[in-house]
């Protein structure tokens, strides 16, 4: 009666793990680079909202700057009085920094943040007018 198994039984379960691995990891990068995207995509929906709401109830638009560098990892929203008056808050990190710019009578947010810390950042614009995203380098 035999028990265990062979070096060449164990090597080969080893090969086919680590093609396994070698496989999904790429696809997992992607796959998370993905998911920090939609939190501007989620953001910028939701500052669009506020700024419609602030319209809605005082006939203005409200501006928002930009605070700091474009982070290149996880940072605390800001806390500045504008955000607070638009009723946009974050309990916890962001990867974007946001800001809100008028032009034309309407507004643009905007999120810009570099995903990989390669010096390129991602961008991200909804014009309030046309009720649009417009999106350069996603995946940066």
């Amino acid at each position: 009666m035999r028990r265990g198994f062979s070096i060449l039984e164990l090597s080969y379960v080893l090969a086919v793990m680590g093609i396994v691995v070698a496989l999904t990891v790429p696809a997992y990068d992607v796959f998370l680079k993905r998911a920090r995207v939609d939190e501007a995509r989620t953001m910028l929906a939701a500052i669009a909202h506020a700024e419609l709401r602030h319209f809605r109830d005082r006939g203005s638009y409200l501006a928002c700057a930009a605070a700091g560098p474009v982070p290149q990892g996880p940072v605390q929203f800001p806390t500045a009085p504008c955000w607070k008056e638009l009723g946009v808050e974050v309990g916890g990190e962001v990867r974007f920094r946001y800001s809100v710019e008028l032009a034309d009578g309407t507004f643009v947010a905007v999120a810009e943040g570099d995903l990989d810390a390669d010096g390129q950042a991602s961008s991200f614009r909804w014009n309030g007018r046309l009720s649009s995203l417009a999106i350069e380098r996603e995946l940066e």
